[in-house]
């Protein structure tokens, strides 16, 4: 199960977020990919104030997804 987090971050609280992260693990989550459905700049705020590991930004912005596609951006 892979699952994105940008759409969602609007309507649920920090703590549920982070619940949800630790029960399905932070690699099996994307970061916009149903993009452009909201403004990105709020959503990365609101994504940032979730206070993750740098690890985790990493994984959950960019290097999921590159894993998953089988490609490398960087």
């Amino acid at each position: 199960l892979r699952f994105d987090t940008s759409s969602s971050l609007p309507f649920l609280p920090p703590e549920e977020i982070r619940k949800l992260l630790s029960h399905f693990g932070a690699e099996n989550c994307f970061f916009g990919v149903d993009y452009p459905m909201w403004d990105y700049r709020k959503e990365l705020e609101r994504f940032f104030a979730l206070e993750l590991s740098d690890s985790e930004n990493r994984a959950i912005l960019s290097e999921n997804l590159e894993a998953f596609l089988g490609e490398s951006y960087s």
